[in-house]
């Protein structure tokens, strides 16, 4: 399987790796541009009549609403996952952002996870670790009671596309933190299920430090309270992000997770850690590679390996 994913990673490199210029310019990646450009014009027309739908009578100059609409991004990623003695599991992700520049002084649709830090601030979330869970993706309708560069404060209604009976509502708070030398996100959030009224408590720490112009560091805290599993988790994640060049990166994941209930008291459930390399073949076209390793209680702690090959491609302008 190993064999498997080495030849998926060389077939979609292989242009831009062990190739020249002039076959760089003749490559499949360059002859999808006319409908990557394409699909991002009918993306963002499309987001324009929306907009224009929801919120007829608001006025908004051609610059800003050509700049924000230019935000909103789609991620297709396809995945190849291979866990040892299990077979090759192929996945695919869709990430986007919707934030209409009429619309979005109150609402925001989402689709899967966006990010809430200042620091990534209109920007899709692909530091996760979806790439090697199976994540369903998610549809959302934000409602922003108070927003502004410092808090924010919002209503949410969401379901998993795949499993429209399960409804969520969440109520959210963010705060942001700037100091001179890093920065600091609190946020807390309740979720409540509508058919089977489960409720779900969360709350979360980030800390983010620029160490350089190559590497940043950041430190995550998120303890979470499961009312019908009456249970408690704590989750510790330390993640250093390492940019070589304009092509080439890197993302280094630690994570801890504790668990207390009525038999566990705050005791270890889970470790895990990951890298994850991209290479950029294109502005809007790379490729990742991402091994792990992972040890649950559920599993007596036995380290688990596996490894995900990611193709992933960005329409935006």
């Amino acid at each position: 399987m190993r064999k498997v994913i080495l030849i998926y990673f060389l077939f979609f490199s292989q242009n831009t790796l062990f190739s020249d210029e002039s076959a760089v310019e003749t490559s499949f990646l360059d002859r999808f541009i006319p409908l990557h450009d394409n699909i991002v014009t009918r993306y963002h027309h499309f987001l324009k009549r929306v907009d224009d739908a929801l919120c007829a009578n608001e006025d908004l100059n051609n610059t800003k609403l050509e700049k924000i609409i230019y935000k909103n991004n789609i991620q297709i990623i396809t995945s190849l996952k291979y866990e040892k003695d299990k077979s090759l599991i192929p996945y695919l992700y869709i990430r986007a952002n919707i934030i209409l520049p009429k619309t979005s002084k109150r609402f925001e649709f989402t689709i899967d996870k966006q990010t809430n830090s200042k620091l990534l601030n209109q920007k899709i979330d692909t530091k996760d670790n979806a790439a090697l869970t199976n994540q369903r993706i998610h549809f959302g309708l934000k409602y922003n009671l108070v927003q502004n560069n410092y808090f924010n404060f919002y209503a949410k209604l969401g379901t998993k596309i795949n499993e429209i009976e399960d409804i969520y509502a969440k109520v959210g708070v963010i705060k942001y933190l700037n100091f001179r030398y890093f920065m600091l996100f609190w946020d807390a959030n309740l979720y409540r299920y509508i058919f089977d009224e489960k409720l779900i408590a969360s709350t979360s720490l980030n800390l983010i430090k620029p160490l350089n112009e190559t590497f940043l560091f950041e430190k995550d805290i998120i303890l979470t309270y499961k009312r019908a599993e009456k249970s408690t988790e704590l989750d510790f994640i330390a993640k250093l992000y390492h940019t070589v060049n304009d092509k080439s990166s890197y993302e280094y994941w630690l994570s801890y997770t504790a668990e207390d209930n009525d038999i566990y008291n705050y005791a270890p459930k889970k470790y895990a850690l990951h890298i994850r390399y991209r290479y950029m073949l294109k502005k809007w076209a790379y490729i990742e590679l991402i091994p792990q390793l992972l040890q649950e209680r559920d599993n007596h702690f036995k380290t688990q390996k596996a490894i995900a090959l990611n193709f992933g491609l960005i329409f935006s302008k």
